[in-house]
């Protein structure tokens, strides 16, 4: 008899978080999901904008070139694995041409976003022994 595969622990319930936990679970893994909010989700502030924006000349090329060779399969991944249209363009602050995928209904990274959350909670739901997401946690 061979035992329940080793739960993996994500920290964090924003896209790469849930983006982590979904993967895990598609290859029939185990998660438990921490987040410090009373909600999974974005959270943002004037404040960080402003950060991420003054950090934004950092010059790392290796991780662009990663990032730049594995955007459209990522893309890809979304839209087949969380049946999202991600097919509107939108050209957002420091990009020549529109290039961000987005969603019509919300904006950019929510769409994507909440598709992630709404799978790993029916999973979580369904399956309580492969999901679970706490949240307040600290």
């Amino acid at each position: 008899m061979s035992s329940p595969p080793k739960r993996a622990i994500v920290v964090g319930g924003g896209l790469a978080g849930f983006s982590a936990a979904n993967t895990i679970l598609e290859a029939g893994g185990r998660v438990l999901l921490l987040d410090k909010s009373a909600f999974c989700g974005r959270r943002d502030s004037n404040e960080l904008f402003e950060s991420d924006c003054m950090k934004g000349g950092a010059k790392h090329p290796e991780l662009v070139k990663v990032m730049v060779e594995n955007s459209g399969a990522s893309v890809d991944w979304l839209m087949d694995n969380f049946d999202l249209d991600l097919s509107l363009l939108a050209r957002l602050g420091g990009h020549s041409v529109e290039r961000t995928h987005r969603g019509k209904e919300r904006f950019p990274g929510m769409t994507i976003t909440y598709a992630e959350i709404q799978m790993a909670e029916a999973i979580a739901k369904k399956f309580p022994d492969r999901c679970e997401i706490l949240n307040k946690c600290r």
